[in-house]
């Protein structure tokens, strides 16, 4: 395959890639026809990748890097295919293959050498492992049961519906930045730019009331990236905050040691983000965080606190975190204004002789 070839391909696998989130982003439409069609791509690379591994000179390999895994979503995190869910303790389920994994023959217990994009020899997984290594990653990442066993999916969302919110007048939307003067774009194009951007990508802060799809927004996103190969972390910010007193009385842990893997994950789910504020509270959100943001990680977190910018009024996020997290959320995220009806509550039965 010559350079030229090579490039077209890459193009081709690009578009690929785009199609499948276009067509999650705008209904559930399965993506197997598209998957296949992308594993064609990358056998073609795999042979040209092959060829420069025999002519490129000895060197030893780079640090081990996961390879993406193209299984579908539909195909995996909801239970099906060669995946069973299980729960596994208390809210938490867990993901494990139907059948044992063996190694292909082809590579050294999983793992193999690859070429990364500048042609350098590295060590990646085989693609024998991309569903062991996708449910050890879906594990890791904590998502409550509701999350992955409900119909939690981007592609499930009534699109119309949530960016009309509460109609004309107050409809969900996503708040142009200062520096770029642009109009504001919608709650999908914010989506559609967190899922196919790279490392520094912007994060999403998904400010809103109760019951509106901010929860069902980060699922479908945390759920598509875990698949793409990122790891991610969900916590509450109230269990967030219970692990770290929990670790004050854990001989040999320390509050730093639980808020590592929340610093380090690839994309940190922050869900909840408020409530009753202390000193304390707010010193820990302003440190996690002032982390993510020094560590160049991509943070969503959903929040129905204010927006209003009084630094006294602990009601709002610049009172909750403080000035200078709330400086560098707002330099790091987009923030997404989600408005509408509870939709927990939208098919209950008025109450009994009109009372409200």
């Amino acid at each position: 395959m010559t350079p030229q070839e090579l490039q077209r391909a890459e193009a081709t696998r690009d578009r690929l890639r785009d199609a499948q989130v276009a067509a999650l982003l705008g209904g559930p439409r399965p993506l197997r026809e598209g998957l296949r069609g992308l594993d064609d791509i990358l056998a073609d690379m795999a042979r040209v990748r092959d060829e420069r591994r025999a002519a490129a000179p000895t060197q030893p390999p780079a640090p081990p890097t996961v390879w993406p895994s193209a299984w579908g979503e539909e195909h995996v995190l909801l239970g099906t295919g060669p995946v069973r869910l299980d729960h596994a303790k208390l809210d938490l389920v867990r993901a494990t293959p139907r059948e044992p994994w063996a190694s292909c023959g082809a590579c050294a217990d999983g793992w193999v050498e690859t070429m990364d994009g500048n042609g350098t020899p590295a060590v990646g997984r085989c693609r024998c492992y991309g569903l062991r290594d996708l449910c050890e990653r879906f594990n890791a990442a904590e998502l409550p049961a509701p999350v992955v066993l409900d119909d939690w999916r981007l592609g499930a969302i009534d699109w119309a519906a949530l960016e009309a919110g509460d109609g004309p007048g107050a409809p969900s939307k996503v708040l142009a930045r200062a520096e770029d003067g642009a109009a504001a774009s919608t709650v999908r194009a914010a989506i559609h730019a967190i899922l196919r951007a790279g490392p520094g990508r912007r994060g999403l802060i998904l400010q809103g009331p109760n019951g509106t799809g901010k929860s069902h927004v980060a699922a479908g996103i945390s759920r598509l990236r875990l698949v793409a190969g990122e790891r991610v972390a969900w916590v509450a910010w109230a269990d967030y905050q219970a692990r770290i007193k929990a670790s004050f009385d854990a001989p040999g842990r320390t509050e730093d040691d639980v808020r590592r893997r929340f610093v380090e994950a690839g994309l940190l789910v922050l869900e909840e983000l408020g409530g009753r504020w202390t000193e304390w509270a707010g010193q820990q959100a302003e440190e996690l965080i002032y982390q993510r943001h020094g560590a160049g990680r991509t943070t969503i977190a959903t929040t129905n606190l204010t927006l209003t910018e009084d630094p006294d009024d602990r009601g709002c996020l610049l009172g909750y975190v403080g000035a200078r997290a709330y400086s560098r959320l707002l330099g790091s995220c987009d923030v997404a204004l989600i408005r509408g009806r509870d939709w927990r509550r939208r098919h209950m039965a008025p109450p009994a002789g009109g009372a409200r």
